[in-house]
């Protein structure tokens, strides 16, 4: 009778941690090569689901408290993945190839950026019909939106700008470094990160003016934590700690092969690469900068965008 209870236990033990129904922090990675996502349990460091997606994975958002989509580039399709049992609950054919995507929960819209189309494309993720599209510059990659300015941001990676648009009307072009890609936004700022021009562009969003700061080779996204600025370097297999008041180099994490997309797990303090080149991701301690672990996930790992989830 124990062992059968214990068995029962166990089982049910499974379940719920498998299920998200315990207070958990996970990482969503999209597997371009394989066509998976990865769940990653940030709290015990390990891969507790892979599920299967559509062809071409890559984007990465959350669009309520419950549920996150993914951008599938190859079959241009959308899927939404409920985060109570981590299973793909919908599937939203496009017809255009998505890219990045940004949500704004309060309103249940997304934005998505489509690459080969040059618009950005603006859905209601409860009935998933388009309302509008916004014709932009070639290549639109990144999107993030200012909440406190009310504005949407774009990298335009061809072109070298990025559109700021309001009230889903473009208002203004900036000129940044050569191919931006990823996009970040904070408080009364946004950066686009250029890969060509090594360099990420950080705009003022009152007055509009810009300014360079260094990274290493072909950065391709970043995050700001505090008072530091990480970025990504594909090239160079290292994310450059950047001080956001002096603007100096701190120290190059070592990474594993081709580090893209980067995101801050804030319950567990840690910094999560997803390393597109050894189809890893890497995690290190926030405070000491010291590596923790680098964990196995699918072929070709991207997650672009927000991937970081905590059920607390």
């Amino acid at each position: 009778m124990i062992n059968i209870s214990l068995k029962i236990f166990l089982i049910l033990s499974f379940i719920l941690n498998l299920s998200g129904c315990q207070n958990s922090t996970v990482a969503l990675i999209t597997n371009q090569g394989d066509d998976t996502v990865s769940i990653v349990n940030l709290d015990d460091l390990e891969v507790i689901k892979t599920l299967q997606t559509d062809k071409g994975p890559l984007g990465v958002e959350f669009i309520d408290t419950y549920h996150a989509v993914i951008s599938n580039t190859k079959n241009q399709t959308l899927q939404v993945i409920n985060l109570n049992n981590f299973e793909i609950t919908n599937q939203i054919k496009l017809g255009f190839t998505p890219l990045g995507m940004v949500s704004i929960k309060k309103e249940k819209r997304l934005y998505v950026s489509s690459w080969y189309e040059n618009k950005i494309y603006l859905f209601d993720t409860q009935s998933w019909k388009q309302l509008l599209q916004i014709e932009v510059a070639k290549t639109p990659s990144g999107l993030a939106y200012n909440t406190k300015q009310g504005l949407l941001i774009c990298a335009n990676r061809d072109e070298n700008i990025a559109t700021i648009i309001k009230n889903n009307k473009i208002l203004k072009t900036i000129k940044t470094g050569e191919h931006p890609f990823g996009v970040y936004t904070l408080d009364d700022q946004a950066f686009t990160v250029n890969v060509y021009s090594n360099n990420i562009t950080q705009i003022d969003l009152n007055n509009f003016s810009s300014k360079e700061i260094n990274s290493g080779n072909h950065p391709y996204n970043m995050v700001i934590h505090k008072n530091k600025i990480f970025i990504t370097n594909t090239q160079d297999d290292t994310v450059s700690v950047v001080n956001k008041t002096t603007q100096e180099l701190i120290v190059n994490l070592k990474t594993q092969e081709v580090p893209e997309n980067i995101g801050i797990d804030e319950t567990n303090n840690q910094l999560v690469i997803t390393n597109w080149g050894s189809n890893t991701i890497s995690i290190f301690d926030l405070n000491t900068l010291k590596l923790i672990k680098h964990i196995k996930t699918g072929k070709e790992s991207r997650a672009f965008g927000n991937f970081i989830w905590s059920k607390r």
